[in-house]
Formats: C-alpha cells, sequence, structure tokens
C-alpha cells in the first residue's frame, strides 16, 4: 500500500494499480506518476479511454437486456417492456401516453441518480427542465414502464484476461426513486418469501455471463462487475428485470460478498452507508452502539453495530454493518 503522495518520490515500477473504478477524473488525477506502471497497464489504460462512454452507458447495457428478454422465457420480461432510447420531448410525450406510469433514465448515471419516476402523465416544470438538460448533455433518454418492484438483486462478475467469472448473488435496497440504501449481509434468496424458482436466475446468469463474454465488456474491460436487475409482480405472477444497468466497479454488491466471508456464518443483517446532514459519524457511532453493542462468535461478528470506518467527529460520512 503507498499513499497518494508517498509515489511522487516512488522510485519502484509497478505491474498495475487496483482502483474503486477507473474514470477519467481519476485517470487524470495518475497522469504525473504513469511512467511508474509498466507499459502493458499504460496501454490497457490507453485502450480503455475512448471505450468509456460505451462502456459506462445504460443503453449499452440496455441492449444485452434486449437479448436476454427476446429467448422469451415466461420469467423474464416481455421486450416491448425493455427500455427505449429517446431523442426528443416529443418521443418522450409519446412515451408517457402509452404506459402511464414510466421511469427516465440518462445514459450515464449510476446508483440511483439521473432517474425521474412518473406516477402520473402529467409534467411539472422541474421534470421539463430534467428532460431538456438531459437530452442536452447526453443526447438521449432512456425510458421504461414503471414495474411493481418486489426486490432489488443482482450478479456479482469479475472479468480478468482469461474470462467472465461469477462470484455471487448480492440483494439490496433502493427508495422509491431507485437510490441505493443497503445491501442484504448473509440472506440466500428464499429468505425474501418469492414465488419465483431460484433455478431461474441460475438460468440468468449462464446468459448474462455468455452475453458479458461476448461484449465490449469483456473486450475493454478487467475488474470487478455488477449486474442490477430486479424482480416484479405482474398480473399476480413474479417476473425478472434481467438487466437495469451495469455497474464496472468494485460495487456494493461484491463488498457485501467480501463482508459475507467475515461475519459469523449464522449472523444476518445489513451493510449501509451514514450521512446526516449535521451529525458527525462518531455520534451516530455512540449511539447505534449503545443501542446495539456488538456481539461476537467465534471471534467473529455475529450480532449488534460495527462500523467499518473509524467513527470520528471529522467524519460526515461512515459505512457500518447492523447484525440481526
Amino acid at each position: 500500500w503507498l499513499l497518494f503522495n508517498e509515489l511522487e518520490t516512488c522510485t519502484e515500477h509497478f505491474q498495475k494499480f487496483q482502483s474503486w473504478c477507473f474514470s477519467p477524473m481519476l485517470i487524470q488525477k495518475f497522469k504525473p506518476f504513469w511512467h511508474l506502471f509498466i507499459n502493458e497497464f499504460q496501454n490497457y489504460i490507453g485502450t480503455l479511454q475512448p471505450r468509456f462512454t460505451e462502456l459506462y452507458s445504460k443503453i449499452t447495457a440496455s441492449q444485452i437486456c434486449s437479448r436476454i428478454c427476446n429467448l422469451q422465457q415466461e420469467f423474464l420480461m416481455e421486450p416491448d417492456k425493455v427500455a427505449k432510447v429517446l431523442h426528443s420531448e416529443q418521443d418522450i410525450l409519446n412515451f408517457i401516453q402509452s404506459w402511464q406510469q414510466v421511469v427516465f433514465k440518462s445514459p450515464l448515471s449510476s446508483s440511483g441518480r439521473g432517474v425521474q419516476v412518473l406516477h402520473r402523465t402529467d409534467l411539472h416544470a422541474h421534470h421539463y427542465q430534467w428532460i431538456n438538460s438531459t437530452l442536452k448533455q447526453q443526447k438521449a433518454i432512456l425510458a421504461e414502464p414503471l414495474l411493481r418492484k418486489k426486490l432489488d438483486l443482482a450478479a456479482q462478475f469479475v472479468i480478468t484476461e482469461q474470462s467472465v467469472d461469477f462470484l455471487g448473488f448480492s440483494f439490496f435496497k433502493t427508495n422509491s426513486n431507485g437510490l441505493y440504501e443497503a445491501n442484504y449481509l448473509n440472506y440466500k434468496f428464499s429468505d425474501f418469501g418469492l414465488d419465483f424458482k431460484e433455478e431461474n436466475l441460475l438460468y440468468w446468469v449462464e446468459k448474462l455471463k455468455y452475453h458479458l463474454q461476448n461484449s465490449i465488456y469483456k473486450q475493454y474491460y478487467l475488474g470487478y462487475l455488477g449486474c442490477d436487475a430486479l424482480i416484479y409482480e405482474d398480473n399476480s405472477r413474479m417476473k425478472l428485470h434481467p438487466l437495469l444497468e451495469v455497474n464496472l466497479r468494485y460495487n456494493m454488491g461484491t463488498l457485501q460478498l467480501q463482508l459475507e466471508k467475515i461475519i459469523h456464518p449464522k449472523a444476518k443483517g445489513v451493510f449501509q452507508i451514514f450521512f446526516d446532514k449535521g451529525k458527525s459519524f462518531a455520534k451516530f457511532a455512540q449511539h447505534m452502539t449503545a443501542k446495539y453493542p456488538p456481539v461476537f462468535e467465534e471471534a467473529k461478528p455475529y450480532a449488534g453495530f460495527f462500523p467499518l470506518v473509524e467513527p470520528s467527529e471529522d467524519k460526515w460520512f461512515g459505512a457500518y454493518m447492523l447484525l440481526e
């Protein structure tokens, strides 16, 4: 491990470095230190950069979603509900009239940001402002019907030079606007009590893996990624939306899988991010520790509150586990 300022005086050379994600901002930040990395890694970054927009766009993920839905399995979402790429305000108004309740997404956004949920057909001024601003900046908006969501889930993968490997499922919570809230720890799919066959999820993973192997992701990206999906109710039946977006980063689901390795196998709970304007993480941690004292079994976290970063007064953000 090296601190960022230690790179300034470093004389060693490195094969590569691992990052939470790769982004134009991060690459620019490391530009003064590229000479410390071997040519092979520099070439990888050079190849990756021109593909950022295509790799991170929800439009690319939507194309894979369409291919999976076209398999027309009864548990999969119907092809006509796959997100449409719209390029004008009139296209958007027409779409609203077709579906009544809709979700609009900017192509380049993540973690529930860049999302507008419309429960009625009437648009307010802030809707028009968001639509026109997004169309101006990103040239398109993704639109899909609003589904009666029952569960958020993701399939976690890692892409290496040799293969695409499935790491496991992650289950998580979002609010009504799609913003991320928490990941469940040590939950099995059966714990959610949904009338949906687990074998359908294995079929889904198999098809996801195939399409990832034959996509721009395998061609240009190395590292962790999560494929977000959801199970929803349609006419009293449970169905699967197979791909909302692809998160090219060491995402919360990947972190969930790592945390599950260190907690007690019988422990259950959530991994959550803290932010409360005007309240430090230290005060929050003090309150939660008193309310939910940490309990260990076999030297592993079993129940209670466990901060995952140091709860100091100067921290306004934090991460923690709350185990049942």
